[in-house]
């Protein structure tokens, strides 16, 4: 039996080990050392400043500048604008200031009550389409250098002067190839608050009118010196313009929350009757409870831009997402036709995952869409060659792409991309965050069926049962962002 005064010493001994093991241990953050702030990161130079931005697309061809400049000034503005014309040498003053730190990006903006607004707009994105960047700004000086001259033969001589192809210019102005592009700049101008222009956002930071110098200089060497911590802390220059485009604010023209829903379009928008058939190819769950209809056409830019969007949009949302892929081959897009015939046939031979193997294919390769081309993609996804020839040789899936063709022309879906969201139309390459509050609604409305007893299955159907059939007439305003007073529209259902 152990004594006392032994299991004492014992104790005292026991304690000072635990002592000196503390003493070794390695010790915890200090209260100074807890009350330091987080270590300062690009993005956190963005993240945490305060000014007001939002998010713009800067991807238009029609720029001036380095892609790798820390300033990007978004310009939508048109042609036939005193003011966008009087903004010009301050923008060369910025431009010579700036040098490569700064690269400026044109969108489109026209004001219907300027008669040769939408002209002027599209010739300059012939120029584009016909000599790229340079030809574009060539345009756009003349266009804006002879804004009491804008009508078609003053267009055609400018083109003439310019060298381009005065047959191909004289079509781009009269068939509306064009549109599309412009369409989807107007939309976004809308959503982002430029209803008038010119309208510049720089870094996503807007500034409105024909701003003296100071205005502008104001921004920029603000969001430069955001640029420089950013650079100085890691970032690239290429890294910038994302880095400002992570965390913007809602857009000024942007629908408002409610119920933590975000509406993507008035409470009145019509909804469209898209019917589904098992010949069109599909990929999602056939209970998804939001179904987008995509009418497409493979050599157009605007449709290839979009694909990795619904990528996006397919991951984020699961099985509640349904995508289903209808041609529209637009006539002065040659090799759009074939191409979609190609589709057809691979879906024909393989199904849905066939169609969409080819699909990928060409929408990679939109400038790669000959004959040979196509027979490649073809052995890629692993068709019988001999049936595929044949197909493309006796057209045998024209009848299919034209039946699709008149079901757009049927609802108003005249340029590609065009996009019905549970029957709701979306127009264009529009940024992910617009698809997001399309989708986002009409889930909410998709989820109230099924609460209310509707089968997964049956809302789609439900949902478009009494869509309309044809576009609602236009009134005599359109595109000015204004209806026709006291006129009650008759939509055929």
């Amino acid at each position: 039996m152990t004594s006392a005064p032994a299991r004492r010493s014992g104790s005292r001994a026991l304690l000072l080990l635990v002592g000196a093991m503390a003493a070794m241990a390695p010790a915890g953050p200090s209260a100074d050392a807890r009350r330091l702030p987080p270590r300062e990161t690009p993005a956190s130079v963005y993240a945490e400043s305060t000014t007001r931005r939002v998010r713009v697309d800067a991807s238009s061809a029609a720029a001036q500048g380095p892609v790798d400049a820390p300033l990007t000034m978004v310009l939508f503005a048109e042609f036939q604008d005193p003011f966008t014309a009087r903004v010009q040498p301050t923008l060369q003053l910025l431009r010579d200031a700036y040098g490569a730190d700064l690269r400026i990006v044109f969108r489109h903006r026209p004001l219907d009550f300027h008669a040769h607004s939408r002209n002027a707009a599209r010739a300059a994105q012939e120029a584009l389409e016909q000599g790229g960047a340079t030809w574009f700004w060539a345009m756009h000086d003349k266009l804006l250098a002879s804004q009491s001259a804008l009508d078609v033969e003053s267009l055609v001589t400018y083109a003439r002067e310019l060298g381009l192809d005065e047959q191909r210019f004289r079509r781009a102005l009269g068939d509306g190839r064009h549109d599309a592009v412009i369409a989807v700049d107007e939309a976004d101008a809308e959503y982002l608050g430029a209803r008038a222009s010119p309208n510049f956002f720089v870094n996503g930071v807007q500034i409105t009118g024909a701003q003296p110098l100071e205005a502008f200089r104001a921004v920029m060497d603000a969001e430069l010196a955001l640029a420089t911590r950013a650079m100085a802390l890691g970032a690239s220059r290429q890294d910038i313009y994302g880095l400002a485009m992570a965390t913007p604010r809602a857009a000024p023209g942007a629908p408002s929350a409610a119920n933590g829903a975000v509406a993507a379009t008035p409470a009145d928008a019509p909804v469209f009757r898209v019917p589904l058939d098992p010949n069109q190819p599909v990929r999602g769950a056939a209970d998804a409870l939001v179904t987008v209809v995509v009418f497409s056409d493979f050599q157009c830019p605007f449709c290839a831009r979009v694909v990795p969007t619904l990528a996006s949009l397919e991951q984020r949302y699961g099985r509640d997402l349904r995508l289903v892929f209808r041609h529209n081959p637009l006539p002065f897009h040659q090799d759009a036709m074939p191409a979609a015939q190609a589709a057809v046939e691979a879906f024909v031979q393989r199904g849905s995952p066939g169609f969409w193997a080819m699909h990928d294919l060409l929408f990679a390769n939109p400038r790669a869409l000959s004959r040979a081309d196509l027979e490649r993609y073809a052995q890629q996804v692993g068709l019988d060659m001999r049936r595929f020839s044949a197909a493309l040789d006796q057209q045998t899936h024209r009848a299919r792409v034209e039946a699709d063709m008149d079901a757009a022309r049927a609802l108003g879906a005249s340029g590609t991309p065009t996009f019905f969201i549970n029957g709701r139309q979306l127009t264009g390459a529009q940024p992910e965050a617009r698809f997001v509050e399309a989708v986002d609604r009409a889930l909410a409305e998709a989820q109230a069926l099924v609460s209310s007893g509707t089968p997964r299955r049956q809302v789609y159907a439900r949902s478009i049962r009494n869509g309309l059939t044809t576009p609602p007439p236009q009134p005599p305003s359109a595109g000015t962002g204004t209806a026709a007073a006291g006129r009650p529209a008759r939509w055929r259902r």
